[in-house]
């Protein structure tokens, strides 16, 4: 259901590319992105309790098709078992809602940092992707955007948790749908990158909450088969045939991402001393989680990676080991790789075959994981001209189809 079926704006296609291909650049991070731990909270954690916390207002810079935008406190099932308050924004469409309530996007952003500044809810266009989400709006479809647990309210953020990612849709769903009498209970999870992630987690976890109801999942270059892409990028900073201004963007990037995951893998574990795997001139990047989001430790750690590989053909300095072997790490991985649960809802998947961030032949390979676990078989639509940031808005039209359906 659409209550502008016909619109199929390009209005943000420009932004979009401009604003992904830096997001893109940004989450190469998940060449490195050792998912996390599975978690075993259990949803009567907060069985019985209001999931409404408060609303409070939240400012767009360009409102947009927007009615109503506001930031929702909400409560989820946290990854150390208890009740945890996590933050959403709720943006609402133009309009009288149709009959049942408008229709429910569940939004998954990519990776923006671990610390509380990199929230989306902290910025005015929701990490850049305010114009994309405007899609959702113009057509209907109101969303629900989580920061996902432990961003913006200062606790951890336990990085690409496969249960922790899903639950903060989920559960953000949840509270929207009992805060706002306009809404529907019915709502698909789409994500892009670290949401793909989270899309499908939402998907093998949605049945924890009865109350709302999944009806599909959109996962744009997920993040999966990551040991497969963290040897890519491995290759990549080995290959002394290659220009030293490649290897050292390759370096900063795994570097910058295997710092994430090892904060991720505490957050879920705190009994992990991640501080083992920094070398002697890691310190800097271990505290700038706490303190900066991804563009900002990029850019400062990547004069300190050209150095290091200049004196020493090497950045052990920086992390001593290849993270993903950790066995910490290495269980965190298998732990949460998404499509080893069952999801009952069709799954889309969308991938742009010149994405050296997700590789393509990750996202097939996971379409035939999903295809072993799932009774409906998964799509997948590949575009020969999409990169990791371009794909976002080049599966626009794709995307909006798949809600029509559903709705």
């Amino acid at each position: 259901m659409s209550t502008n079926a016909g619109i199929r704006s390009t209005n943000c296609q420009v932004h979009c590319m401009r604003t992904f291909s830096t997001l893109g650049v940004l989450t190469l991070l998940l060449l490195v992105n050792a998912c996390n731990s599975s978690s075993t909270v259990a949803s009567s954690s907060v069985t019985g309790l209001d999931p409404v916390v408060r609303a409070s207002d939240y400012v767009l810079f360009d409102e947009g098709a927007a009615s109503l935008s506001e930031l929702l406190t909400y409560r989820m099932p946290g990854v150390g078992g208890s009740v945890v308050e996590a933050r959403a924004v709720v943006l609402i469409p133009l309009g009288p809602a149709p009959e049942g309530g408008f229709p429910v996007v569940a939004w998954g952003h990519g990776t923006t940092g671990v610390a509380d500044r990199c929230a989306p809810s902290t910025t005015t266009d929701l990490a850049g992707y305010d114009s994309y989400l405007d899609l959702y709006l113009q057509n209907g479809y109101a969303v629900v955007a989580p920061d996902y647990e432990g961003l913006g309210v200062g606790g951890s953020h336990p990085y690409l948790h496969l249960a922790s990612e899903g639950r903060s849709l989920i559960y953000a769903v949840n509270a929207a749908a009992k805060q706002y009498a306009n809404l529907s209970s019915r709502y698909v999870a789409v994500g892009h990158s670290q949401g793909g992630h989270a899309a499908l987690g939402a998907g093998e976890y949605a049945r924890e909450v009865d109350d709302v109801t999944l009806v599909g999942v959109i996962a744009i270059a997920p993040a999966s088969n990551l040991r497969a892409q963290s040897e890519k990028i491995s290759a990549v900073i080995n290959d002394e045939s290659t220009s030293s201004a490649l290897r050292a963007e390759a370096a900063t990037i795994k570097l910058l991402y295997s710092a994430l995951v090892l904060s991720g893998v505490s957050a879920a574990n705190p009994d992990f001393d991640s501080s083992v795997a920094y070398g002697s001139n890691g310190s800097t990047l271990r505290d700038s989680l706490n303190t900066q989001c991804v563009g900002g430790i990029s850019n400062q750690l990547l004069s300190t990676v050209t150095e290091e590989l200049f004196t020493f053909n090497s950045v052990d300095n920086i992390i001593k080991f290849d993270v993903i072997d950790m066995p910490e790490v290495d269980r965190y991985v298998r732990l949460n790789e998404p499509g080893f649960r069952a999801t009952s809802v069709p799954v889309m998947l969308l991938q742009g075959l010149l994405d050296e961030t997700v590789l393509p032949e990750s996202t097939s390979a996971l379409k035939k994981q999903l295809m072993q676990v799932n009774a409906n078989s998964p799509t997948l639509i590949e575009y020969p001209t999409a990169d990791h940031g371009s794909i976002v808005a080049m599966s626009a039209v794709a995307v909006l189809d798949f809600l029509d359906a559903k709705f």
